[in-house]
């Protein structure tokens, strides 16, 4: 019997010398009471395909020669923490308590966790994935009954058409927590996860996403999460496409895209999109800059949001063309639209287009609110708006640079419960709006503006 079989038959761990792979899959076949191994080299091809064991397999701080074949293996546990691999393929894998791949390498291949099922959690946290040929980490339709963690340095490169992380489809119970990652893909999203649902929070704080391709960057269409969406720090940049596609989202608690937020690229289809988004709580975009020179910054049509839209506390825009810069058309906020302390500045065409959004509460674009653009159509329109109280442009700057061209469009705005309707034209660069007591342009409210 070799040392490694007297050990694990033990119970005991294993450290240090170079181990054959065969050897190791025979002793597991063999049902040890547990698999310890640590900083040993592994030799050969270690293939687990299809093993069904019930003890816990450790291999930590440990160099493979070659790629680990974990096909549909059911496993109890599995750690490989620390371990050096060219590359792991799990499709179908089962494991009942868990899976640790912290400080993983595996950058000739990545890793394949396709249609796993892991009853607890997924960590990676610290690892360092890459794959010339595929995805970095393919985990389309993975079910974890836990969270899954890729924080903490994890670092992440590809030149896979469908993502460099992809989670299509998968279901988290827990969290989803990319804190600090750095993602990166030269031929399509850096992150895709179309109709994944994740039972609580998803956090990218502070992530660093790069592409170059006319796919979104971080790509979460139709996504459903239960609890929070965190973008607080967040680095998205595409050469051709949205850096955040996220259509049709749904977000049961508040969506943050704050603490130096930046988003950029040259799509004509929108920096930042969320068209047919559901987010049951606040939507904050202060201190966020995005920037589009080829299309809108933010693309918010047909949103529905839960309480506060906020855009203010320093935020920054800048897009171009016809579609405008940033974009309510037909959004619903149940809360108020904060626009204290904004910059919305549009080559083209409008700085704010939210024609028949409806407003609940107040809209306010004071205390530093500017809004600038060039082109054929007014510099803010909010054709057929609806308010439930005040629209506010006092101590803002509204600036159109087309002398033939309106500052701000409210044909058909008005207050809730009021039917009159006007169109306030060149109401001059500095003004307010207040739909506290009456229909726009009328006596019974009020439209008093500075022209400068």
């Amino acid at each position: 019997m070799s040392r490694l079989a007297r050990a694990v038959k033990k119970g005991g761990s294993f450290e240090g010398r170079e181990i054959r792979a065969d050897e190791l899959a025979r002793v597991l076949r063999g049902e040890p009471r547990a698999l310890k191994v640590a900083g040993a080299r592994i030799v050969g091809n270690l293939d687990l395909s299809d093993l069904r064991t019930s003890v816990l397999v450790s291999l930590t701080s440990c160099v493979f020669d070659e790629p680990i074949r974990l096909e549909r293996a059911h496993l109890s546990f599995l750690d490989f923490s620390g371990s050096t691999i060219p590359a792991i393929y799990a499709d179908g894998l089962r494991s009942e308590h868990g899976i640790v791949l912290s400080e993983v390498r595996c950058l000739h291949g990545g890793i394949d966790l396709t249609d796993a099922v892991i009853g607890g959690t997924l960590l990676l946290s610290g690892a360092e994935l890459a794959n010339d040929e595929g995805a970095a980490l393919d985990a389309d339709r993975l079910v974890a009954s836990g969270s899954v963690f890729l924080r903490a340095g994890f670092r992440a490169e590809s030149k896979d058409a469908l993502g460099t992380i992809r989670l299509f489809a998968a279901r988290i119970g827990g969290q989803l927590d990319l804190s600090d990652a750095r993602l990166s893909n030269t031929d399509g999203p850096a992150f895709g996860a179309d109709g994944m649902t994740v039972e609580e929070s998803v956090h990218f704080s502070r992530v660093t996403a790069t592409t170059a391709c006319d796919d979104d960057t971080i790509r979460l269409r139709g996504v459903h999460i239960g609890g929070q969406l965190r973008m607080d720090g967040a680095q998205l940049t595409n050469t051709d496409g949205p850096a955040l596609g996220a259509d049709s989202i749904t977000v049961g608690g508040d969506a943050h895209f704050t603490d130096g937020f930046r988003a950029e690229t040259t799509s004509s289809y929108g920096t930042v999109r969320l068209p047919g988004a559901r987010i049951g709580g606040e939507l904050k975009l202060g201190s966020a800059e995005l920037k589009n020179t080829c299309g809108p910054a933010f693309l918010g049509d047909q949103a529905a949001i839960g309480e506060d839209l906020v855009f203010g506390d320093g935020f920054r825009a800048e897009g171009a063309g016809p579609g405008g810069c940033f974009r309510l058309f037909g959004a619903r906020i149940s809360g108020q639209l904060i626009g204290n302390g904004a910059h919305l500045v549009c080559q083209g065409g409008p700085a704010l287009t939210a024609a028949t959004c409806r407003v609940e509460s107040s809209a306010l674009f004071d205390a530093g609110f500017r809004a600038e653009s060039t082109g054929d159509e007014a510099t803010i329109i909010l054709i057929d708006a609806i308010f439930g109280a005040q629209l506010s442009f006092g101590d803002g700057e509204i600036v159109q640079n087309n002398a033939e061209r309106d500052y701000l469009d409210l044909a058909g705005a008005h207050r809730e419960g009021c039917a009159d309707t006007a169109l306030v034209r060149h109401p001059g660069r500095r003004g307010r709006v207040d739909l506290h007591t009456g229909a726009l342009g009328r006596h019974a409210g009020r439209v008093a503006c500075d022209a400068r």
